[in-house]
């Protein structure tokens, strides 16, 4: 084996012939650097091949070849700072670029199985000049198992999934674009290359983004963006863009310190990707943070606020994604899908599908979660209340998003505390409560034990973090001494007083005093998490069906401040209020069916932008309906627009009833822009008697003013009797 000083001067006696034999050829001089500890004795080898090659076609030629350079250290031999060497690359004759596939390989300091990761690398060639290009050689990629489909999930790591995926894993142990930056004599140096110190070899490290949340609905038309600078970082270029990718960059600014907004309003209703690096000491980071998403709908001057709800965009490719929950019967079991959001709409079919445990509740509850973990997909819960265990405990489980959408190998499980029957009948992600760059959640367990002795169930607030939501972040929200069915709804209620934290609003009953009584509370986010103490209490006497359900319906009037809706079935009402900075909500506009033969109005809700003014418009189901006295479950559904001042008005011109005497449709309702043109699209949940197959029917709309057309229709069914598919369905 050639020792790696014999191969560095290898590699530059080949460099210098070759420019003897022609005038100034291109190259490129890779200068190579690690995360890993000098103490641990680490191989790099360097292969390079002619054109764009994909990470399996490198590997696949790597396995038949030599490495063009290879680096051997043992422990302590290799400087503390990181710097392992420079390799010079020459184009293959008449190529203007090369793949490259930098491998290194260790053993933990624990012993085991040698570690190996492959990053990729693509350079372009400029005739008559020689450049540079700084690469790190990241460890972090190995410290965890991914979920790939390819392989079993152990021999999984981080650098494969990226491969597998058309990126590469980038020094800050997240995916990247493959190509390598390359400065070139007089350019002004490393634009978004792998920075660094000349002197030293130090890699400059990535900032963290925190607000506004990925996934989340910015609530302005020019957010303010937040970061955490890393260490020796004093300063940031932002890039927002019109893909993930950044092949379509929208604006790019440097900001000093660790905020900034942009100087132009964003693209309303669009999803806009945004990412970081790092400056200092005229450096720049040596990889790009993970790329979060948002989506503007807010009007020009609207008030700032950070925590404007989230949408279910798995994949994270600006389309939202619909969650599909079957409820199944006693011969089938139920499951949850995801149907993709494209350029056409919703697809017809499943892009992911999971089957619980039949005699479970599984999928009896599936909501957004935002972005739980920080890396800038959408994940999803879904809640078991009632599972086949001997305490009967509930449980809700997260599934994270990736390039690929949902993985089943990357999930987490959130258990009941205690043995709380009904822990998952309610949850909600709520957006980010404490300001730290993670999505956080709401689990509610209204039948739980009791807590005083007349006083029944619980909420549980999960912060999120770099794994998901922590049970050791967990903050629980208790009832009062007569409350009852304590948290059997849960609200997402977005930022309502613009303080930048996203709040949290709680259903339940008074049911020990002479009158039954239902209540709404609110619960603000602040820098230490949910607060306990409510905030502001709506409540109706006599009456138990108020706030079944509470609904975030983002921006209604066009202030930027989060707004929320309290239906009442029972008595055929929609309350909607609009958020207020420094005081309490205040009622925006009452929709009320009273008298027109409905007996569970509003049961359903769902809210999103119908016709692309930046205003929230509301979708109200009701499952079954009371005519002339006689209950039918046919099913209806309406669409109301907001005037943005003092009411909604209802949308004509299409028309949601059920064909059939049980079909139920309207019992699930989701709006979301699934095909990115900035309008919301509407599904609806037709799920049927026990033993029917059930069926989703979704619709593009064009709506103007309070009429509407119908553009375009997919009906996505279930695949067998007694699925009950389309119990469930969320944007």
């Amino acid at each position: 084996m050639v020792s790696h000083r014999a191969r560095r001067a290898l590699v530059a006696a080949v460099a210098l012939a070759s420019c003897a034999c022609r005038p100034a050829p291109t190259q490129i001089e890779l200068i190579l650097g690690t995360d890993l500890r000098s103490s641990q004795r680490l191989t790099v080898q360097v292969y390079s091949f002619a054109g764009a090659l994909t990470g399996s076609e490198l590997r696949a030629r790597a396995a038949a070849t030599l490495p063009e350079w290879q680096f051997d250290s043992l422990p302590g031999e290799r400087a503390s700072d990181g710097l392992i060497g420079s390799v010079g690359v020459l184009p293959a004759e008449a190529a203007s670029g090369v793949s490259l596939l930098i491998r290194g390989s260790f053993v933990r300091d624990g012993g085991g199985a040698e570690v190996t990761v492959d990053r990729v690398g693509r350079v372009t060639f400029v005739r008559s000049a020689r450049g540079t290009s700084r690469v790190v050689l990241s460890f972090r990629c190995a410290d965890a198992a991914t979920g790939c489909t390819s392989v079993s999930a152990a021999q999984c790591t981080v650098s494969l999934r990226c491969l597998e995926q058309g990126f590469t894993c980038g020094a800050s142990g997240l995916c990247v674009e493959p190509t390598l930056p390359v400065s070139y004599p007089g350019d002004g140096g490393l634009d978004g290359g792998e920075s660094v110190d000349g002197s030293t070899g130090r890699a400059l490290s990535a900032p963290r983004p925190i607000a506004p949340l990925s996934t989340s609905v910015a609530s302005a038309s020019r957010p303010l963006f937040r970061w955490q600078n890393a260490a020796g970082m004093t300063a940031a270029r932002v890039e927002l863009c019109a893909d993930r990718g950044c092949a379509r960059v929208i604006e790019r600014f440097d900001v000093d310190g660790d905020r900034g907004r942009p100087t132009r309003a964003l693209p309303r209703g669009v999803a806009v990707f945004w990412r970081l690096r790092g400056l200092g000491n005229g450096e720049q980071s040596s990889d790009a943070s993970a790329v979060w998403q948002l989506r503007s709908r807010a009007v020009e001057g609207a008030r700032e606020s950070v925590s404007a709800g989230v949408e279910g965009d798995y994949n994270g490719d600006g389309y939202a994604d619909l969650a599909v929950a079957s409820s199944g019967d006693a011969t089938v079991a139920p499951s949850v899908a995801v149907f993709n959001g494209s350029a056409g709409g919703v697809q017809s079919a499943a892009s992911w599908r999971i089957e619980g445990t039949q005699g479970e509740l599984f999928g009896a509850r599936v909501a957004p979660a935002g972005d739980l973990d920080g890396d800038g997909f959408g994940d999803l819960l879904v809640s078991i209340p009632r599972r086949r265990t001997t305490e009967q405990r509930g449980q809700v489980r997260v599934y994270f998003g990736g390039l690929a959408g949902l993985s089943d190998a990357r999930m987490v499980s959130v258990d009941a505390p205690e043995p709380d029957r009904d822990f998952g009948e309610a949850i909600a992600g709520l957006g980010d409560v404490d300001g730290d760059g993670y999505g956080d959640v709401a689990i509610g367990a209204f039948n739980g034990p009791s807590r005083p002795a007349t006083a029944h169930g619980a909420v549980y607030v999960y912060a999120g973090s770099a794994a998901g939501p922590s049970s050791t972040r967990r903050t629980n929200i208790e009832p009062a001494m007569v409350d009852d069915a304590f948290g059997e709804f849960l609200g997402a209620a977005g930022d309502i007083d613009g303080d930048g934290y996203a709040d949290l609003l709680v259903t339940g009953r008074s049911a020990y005093v002479p009158t039954a009584t239902s209540f709404v509370a609110l619960y603000r986010g602040s820098a230490s998490g949910i607060v306990t103490a409510r905030r502001w209490s709506l409540t109706r006497e006599r009456n138990d069906t108020m706030g079944e359900p509470t609904w975030m319906i983002g921006d209604v009037n066009g202030d930027g401040l989060s707004d929320f809706a309290v239906t009442d079935w029972f008595i055929e009402r929609v309350d909607t209020f609009v958020g207020a900075p420094d005081a309490d909500p205040r009622l925006f506009a009452t929709i009320d069916r009273r008298g027109m033969g409905l007996t569970r109005f509003g049961e359903s809700i769902a809210a999103g932008d119908l016709n692309g003014d930046g205003l929230s418009d509301l979708a109200l189901g009701a499952a079954q309906e009371d005519a002339m006295g006689a209950v039918s479950q046919a099913g209806r559904a309406w669409l109301y627009v907001s005037n943005g001042r003092d009411a909604f008005s209802e949308v004509t011109g299409v028309a949601f009833v059920g064909s059939a005497v049980q079909e139920k449709l309207g019992a699930a309702l989701a709006l979301g822009d699934s095909d990115g043109d900035g309008r919301s699209e509407l599904c609806v949940g037709a799920v049927g008697a026990a033993g029917a197959a059930g069926a989703v029917r979704c619709v593009t709309l064009g709506v103007a003013g309070t009429s509407a057309t119908v553009s375009r229709e997919v009906t996505l069914r279930g695949a067998m009797m007694g699925q009950r598919f389309g119990a469930v369905t969320a944007y």
